[in-house]
């Protein structure tokens, strides 16, 4: 059989070239959907923008971001280095470095990806929403399979190559023996939803899904029995190791269920009662994982007696954030939480405030001396880097938003109703200045003693030359509500809000000119570093990045899923965001260092021909320039049987591998050319 097969690597590097990096919660906070250990160092956990992956048994994670990808639900690895993750909509990706790298091998409209499994080292298959079943018989190629239905399948389970089961919406279930050429529907007896399935054997099965339903069969599904759960929990993930010992987990706050007769009694575990919990991978009887939304993690080293939670780090919402300098910084948010680090935000510590009210803004002034604003009026100072505060005001018929001091002594603070009230004194007194307006105030800026500015709802901007005194209103030509204030110098300065909305002036805001980024995001807080390099922040965790003044916004990675409220930087490079769910993020390059600006300008377009083939193949491909071009290849096991150096020119170049003498197989190859990388697979055969 002869074939030529065109290959476009779309590569995708994370390490050492992170734009953002998380710091809290850690290792994150996006949802995960499914997990998958290939022993009980290695393992790889994926969800919402990305995958997860340890060396190390979970002690330390690494994540890789999926931007363009936004949910991955389906993951599998042969060893250590070869793997699967898909996704949707309509996305398998694969890897031969253990997730380092990725390349597509598959995108089709195929609907919303969701399960994947794998039935030897070449072949698997994948289901999604639209009745999707995608089918590979050499882990490089994918092609559909009838399923006969139309509803949305979940989930899917091979005992070999021929014989296999898959589960979805209606109470379906689908029996194939034949490899998926043909697949016939079993009588399931339920309409619920199934979401998860496990086959220990021919004959020996199990099925979970809505309120608590759990499935059985001991004939290979010609018959098919309920089980008491004793819950009406949704249940998300089932795994059996034998006929005996089986996992269920799912439930809107945390439910595993455990059991050691194969189902005839279903034990509720004692687990941190995290958010709802989706997916589980057992490596024994001891050993197990189990992940769910918002990034919740737990593992388990004696079946399940003991479960530990995984996810480290508050996950209250912070809105609030400053930083002093590159080291001591602090967040402040939901319930009265404050956090601070003097470490660069590696470790992060709760401060007691004695509050449990929201609490907006913080500012310091120095190591040692800040305040906090938040709700009831309320306004906290610190002498001593927050390890005590002290209410200095409340009022609790406002809200307090936003906090600025230009020293020790004088600061403003912001919030509804027009509030503004100013200190001279350090906060000993605090005085309620007449801004002329009733709409909530959520942001204030000073450059100096005299000149400030303050913005809210309504489009409003407010400005005074007097320390507020006396407050003046600028057109600010919308009627948006405006969340964050900046300015560089007494001219240049912008403001940012909902609906999109991005301001600037040169000229002190007697005139504002509206920028527009193409989106009608709601924008948070902006920041300048200098009169060109600025950044904004917002909701669905957008950080929008300039180094011409904002002619031009880019986007840059989006690591999280979570809005982000606060954005701070002590320079161009070192910062930190925070927002929802206690994310916080860092940067010691500005977000602006990308693998894809640093090391793929283009794709790499390569020929391999033939694949499969019996005694060599041969690599074919454009070079622009004269360059170094290196050909690695590796066995199943992840052992190195080739390599090849040489220097080429521009112009069309090849490279052979003479495999005659090299057992038949799978191999995979690494190719890379000069600051390009691909990576793929082969089959030989006879």
């Amino acid at each position: 059989m002869k074939t030529t097969l065109a290959l476009i690597f779309s590569i995708i590097f994370t390490s050492g070239f992170a734009q953002w990096e998380w710091q809290n919660p850690k290792p994150q906070s996006n949802h995960l959907y499914e997990i998958f250990f290939n022993d009980e160092n290695h393992g790889w956990a994926i969800g919402r923008a990305g995958v997860l992956s340890t060396s190390d048994g979970g002690q330390n994670w690494s994540i890789s971001v999926f931007d363009t990808i936004p949910l991955l639900r389906g993951v599998w690895f042969n060893n250590n280095y070869d793997g699967w993750i898909a996704g949707g909509p309509g996305n398998i990706l694969h890897t031969t470095d253990g997730g380092e790298t990725w390349v597509s091998q598959y995108s089709g409209p195929s609907g919303w990806l969701r399960y994947m499994y794998f039935s030897d080292n070449i072949h698997g298959w994948v289901v999604g929403s639209a009745a999707t079943i995608l089918h590979t018989s050499d882990g490089i190629t994918w092609s559909l399979q009838e399923s006969g239905v139309d509803v949305p399948l979940n989930a899917c389970h091979f005992v070999d190559n021929l014989t296999g089961w898959i589960i979805g919406n209606e109470g379906t279930i689908l029996k194939t023996i034949d490899g998926g050429n043909t697949w016939l529907q079993q009588n399931s007896g339920t309409s619920e939803g199934l979401w998860d399935i496990s086959f220990v054997d021919m004959l020996h099965g199990w099925v979970v899904g809505l309120n608590g339903i759990i499935l059985t069969t001991s004939d290979g599904g010609s018959t098919w029995n309920p089980q008491s759960s004793g819950t009406t929990e949704r249940l998300y993930g089932v795994q059996f190791l034998d006929e005996n010992n089986g996992w269920a987990v799912g439930g809107l706050v945390g439910t595993v269920l455990h059991t050691t007769d194969g189902g005839l009694n279903w034990l509720q575990q004692d687990c941190p009662a995290d958010w709802q919990y989706g997916g589980l991978f057992f490596t024994s009887n001891a050993e197990g994982w189990v992940v769910g939304y918002d990034g919740a993690m737990i593992q388990t080293s004696d079946g399940g007696e003991t479960w530990e939670r995984r996810r480290t780090g508050t996950t209250l919402s912070l809105h609030g954030l400053d930083f002093n300098d590159a080291e001591k910084g602090w967040a402040v948010g939901e319930n009265g939480i404050v956090l601070s680090t003097a470490d660069e935000g590696e470790t992060w510590t709760e401060q007691n405030t004695n509050l449990n009210t929201w609490l907006e803004d913080v500012d310091f002034v120095d190591p040692s001396i800040g305040w906090i604003v938040g709700e009831e009026g309320s306004i906290l100072k610190t002498l001593d880097g927050g390890q005590n505060w002290e209410i200095q005001y409340q009022n609790d018929s406002y809200w307090l938003y936003g906090l600025n001091f230009t020293g020790s002594l004088s600061g403003w603070t912001c919030g509804t109703g027009g509030t503004i009230l100013n200190t001279i004194n350090g906060g000993i007194d605090w005085n309620l200045q007449s801004s002329g307006t009733g709409v909530s105030l959520k942001d204030i800026f000073f450059l100096d003693q005299q000149k400030g500015y303050a913005v809210g709802e309504l489009g409003i901007i407010l400005s005074t030359d007097n320390g507020g005194v006396t407050w003046d209103l600028q057109p600010s030509g919308v009627t948006d509500t405006l969340e964050s204030v900046y300015f560089i110098d007494e001219n240049t300065g912008w403001v940012v809000g909902n609906n999109g909305a991005v301001l600037h002036t040169i000229n002190g805001g007697i005139i504002w000119n509206y920028d527009s980024l193409g989106i009608d995001y709601w924008h948070r807080d902006i920041y300048f570093a200098n009169k060109s390099v600025g950044w904004i922040t917002g909701n669905n965790s957008w950080i929008f990045y300039t180094d011409d003044g904002g002619e031009n916004w880019i986007q840059q990675e989006r690591l999280c899923v979570r809005h982000i409220y606060a954005i701070c930087l002590i320079d161009q490079d070192k910062g930190w965001v925070a927002g929802d769910f206690g994310t916080i993020l860092h940067t010691d390059n500005g977000g602006t260092v990308g693998y894809d600006q640093q090391l793929i300008p283009n794709s790499l377009l390569v020929n391999l021909y033939p694949n499969p083939f019996s005694n060599s193949t041969t690599f074919t491909y454009q070079l622009k320039q004269p360059v170094k071009v290196i050909l690695n290849i590796y066995n199943q096991t992840g052992r190195q049987v080739y390599q090849v150096t040489e220097s080429q020119q521009k112009g069309s170049q090849q490279l052979i591998w003479n495999a005659k003498g090299i057992a038949d197989g799978v191999y995979y190859y690494r190719l890379q050319v000069g600051d390009h990388l691909s990576n793929g697979k082969m089959l030989k055969v006879r």
